[in-house]
């Protein structure tokens, strides 16, 4: 288990200093634990300290002397993690997570520090439990309270209560701090639903919201269904996005901002060789991804490499459905993703919510009339979301919204008129604001009723 403890330590050392995303590193270390139990420690050490960083380093700072903890990176992240096991798991025994982290601390550039750690980590470990832990998300009204109990960033906090109300802030940070399970998109063009299931026991479709979604908590199940391109990797809150869209089969399809391809795929998926997939994206490299994936998983699409905002007409005539997945803070996956709340800026959102407006605008008039325009970020907030309705539909009185939800539209999940919000406390998935417009076939006055999902 100290191997699990040294290697969770050093990933977040890493995930600071390097930037990198916290899942690529864990995979990557844990390969080399023989021990599954070891894995699914370093697992829960590395994301657990990142979703309780600012709770962990208050609770450091308060057992400091001088009230504040100003340490080598290094230690202050073995301290982290043996404050998170002395706070959160009580199955570690508190003097194996001391001694596991003082020894720890000797083999750093400032084992001196090794005697400081000790005495903060025992002290720690006479508390009573309820008062190494912060009090419960739900009782709290006041977003310093609620930033510091959900290691949510206080900015991010004030933001979600101006925009979704104090309520929804509360149940969408305590998801945040829950556990994130993992979701597989199956590959419907390979293999049918109920064979991948019976096929893969690892697998459960019992609460999935989508024909081709289902549950794989188990690493190695998923991975080898990614390998063998019987699955991918998705969470399934993407997919819901792509559900948006309605039919596609047998329609001219373009994903605008496809990425490496995980939307693209669903695409590619449902419409099973038919119609027509253009994926746009203004990096090769990631198409290069896209394109390898698609390989395996045995889909066809067509690709090129463009910036969606110069994005030009395709010989092929306009499409039946656009999506814009447009580029976002992220804010949706800060559950997933914690590592990413200490990389958002609020100054940020203005940025990039110009840059959607333009995609959306630019992207428009490729739209076939009786066409669909699916809009989406994975960000909880707003300005991201909502904040686009009314200048795009008074900048394109041609197009409305689409009120009645499409046929694989999840009955849970509130439509509101074409302009949903994946509520990620509701649904277990990242967040995601999604709009969804129809041009209005030609003739048609902005009071006609709008054309069938």
């Amino acid at each position: 288990m100290s191997d699990a403890r040294a290697i969770a330590s050093r990933i977040l050392t890493r995930i600071t200093r390097e930037r990198a995303f916290a899942a690529a590193l864990i995979e990557a270390e844990t390969n080399r634990l023989t021990d599954p139990r070891d894995a699914a420690l370093c697992h829960e050490l590395v994301l657990g300290v990142l979703r309780h960083r600012p709770w962990l380093d208050a609770l450091l700072q308060r057992v400091s002397r001088r009230g504040t903890l100003d340490v080598d990176p290094q230690v202050h992240d073995i301290l982290r993690v043996a404050a998170y096991q002395l706070a959160f798991l009580d199955r570690v025994p508190a003097h194996a997570a001391v001694k596991t982290a003082v020894d720890q601390v000797r083999h750093t550039p400032a084992p001196r520090l090794a005697s400081l750690s000790n005495a903060l980590l025992r002290a720690i470990s006479r508390m009573t439990p309820e008062d190494r832990r912060p009090a419960p998300i739900e009782q709290l009204a006041q977003p310093d309270d609620i930033a510091l109990a959900s290691g949510l960033p206080p900015w991010v906090v004030q933001r979600l209560i101006a925009d979704r109300g104090l309520d929804a802030t509360r149940r969408i940070a305590q998801a945040f701090q829950q556990p994130s399970h993992r979701f597989v998109r199956l590959n419907l063009h390979r293999e049918t639903r109920d064979a991948l299931l019976r096929a893969h026991p690892g697998l459960n479709a019992a609460n999935a919201r989508l024909p081709w979604s289902a549950q794989a908590d188990d690493r190695q199940t998923a991975r080898h269904l990614e390998d063998e391109g019987l699955a991918a990797i998705q969470d399934e809150g993407s997919g819901l996005v792509v559900a948006a869209l309605g039919d596609v089969a047998h329609r001219r399809v373009l994903d605008a901002c496809a990425g490496r391809g995980g939307k693209s795929g669903t695409l590619a998926m449902q419409m099973n060789g038919t119609g027509y997939l253009l994926c746009a994206d203004k990096k090769p490299n990631k198409l290069e991804r896209l394109r390898f994936d698609f390989q395996r998983q045995q889909l066809s699409a067509h690709t090129i490499a463009v910036d969606a905002r110069s994005f030009s007409a395709d010989p092929g005539g306009p499409f039946d459905r656009i999506l814009v997945d447009a580029p976002c803070t992220g804010s949706g996956t800060m559950g997933r993703r914690p590592e990413i709340r200490w990389r958002l800026a609020e100054a940020d959102i203005d940025t990039l919510a110009a840059l959607q407006a333009d995609m959306l605008h630019h992207l428009a008039q490729f739209v076939a009339p009786g066409g669909r325009l699916v809009f989406a970020t994975c960000s909880l907030f707003a300005a991201e979301h909502t904040a686009h309705l009314a200048p795009f539909l008074a900048r394109h009185p041609d197009f409305q919204r689409v009120l009645a939800p499409p046929p694989l539209w999840p009955a849970d999940i509130p439509w509101q008129e074409g302009a949903p919000f994946i509520d990620p406390s509701m649904t277990g998935t990242d967040g995601y604001g999604i709009l969804c417009f129809e041009r209005r076939p030609a003739g048609r006055s902005a009071n006609h009723p709008q054309g069938t999902p």
